[in-house]
């Protein structure tokens, strides 16, 4: 019977925001319609008030940074970002890749576990990344008007990748699920899963110490 490894992607195959890096990525190839927009957040990201921005946004309940670098593809055509999506992807491959996770990530599929890719990033950047990869996956979807996308969310799996995913491929058995990940907020993968695979940076991170499963640090 099939077993299925959830896979995250962001600081778990790759050292990188792909949200945020993908749209840094557009705008390296001059295609923002709001380089304003983009230059804001990113001397706000890199400045004190980077802080105040990120409690605001623990306040409401969203993630003002994520929020704006998502407008700032607003006005893009869907053929220029899945073409810089392509090209980001081997970018990735190239510059950022999380070596212990891959090499992880290789040892299931070894043993017969088939991967599928489920990510909070934007769909244009996971498809890029799972076409390389030659699996399956689910992420974030952006929203479009016809062929121009209109810089906000038409589904957001932050959350709720569990659900998305039992949508697709219904629901599996303990014993037939595991996950790799980096991210606390997909706690509800891991409380499913048998085998959780837990990516980190440095220092394994204190939530960490809550869940029964293998460390990679990197």
């Amino acid at each position: 019977m099939t077993r299925i490894v959830i896979v995250d992607v962001c600081g778990t195959l790759y050292d990188e925001n792909t949200t945020a890096g993908f749209v840094r990525f557009v705008a390296g190839a001059g295609l923002l319609r709001r380089p304003r927009l983009f230059r804001l957040l990113e001397r706000l990201r890199r400045g004190p008030a980077r802080k105040v921005v990120t409690a605001l946004g623990g306040m409401i309940g969203r993630d003002l940074f994520r929020t704006g670098y998502i407008r700032c593809l607003a006005g893009i055509t869907r053929s220029d970002l899945e073409a810089r999506a392509t090209a980001y992807a081997e970018a990735l491959d190239a510059g950022k890749k999380i070596a212990v996770a891959h090499e992880r990530l290789a040892h299931f599929e070894a043993d017969g576990w088939r991967p599928v890719m489920v990510s909070n990033s934007l769909d244009v950047v996971i498809a890029a990344i799972a076409d390389r990869k030659g699996c399956d996956w689910l992420a974030s979807t952006l929203d479009w008007r016809g062929d121009v996308c209109a810089g906000i969310l038409a589904r957001d799996l932050k959350g709720r990748k569990l659900a998305a995913f039992e949508e697709i491929f219904g629901a599996l058995p303990a014993d037939r699920l595991s996950v790799m990940t980096d991210n606390r907020s997909d706690a509800d993968v891991m409380n499913a899963a048998s085998v959780a695979v837990l990516v980190a940076k440095g220092h394994p991170k204190p939530w960490m110490r809550q869940h029964v499963g293998e460390q990679l640090r990197h």
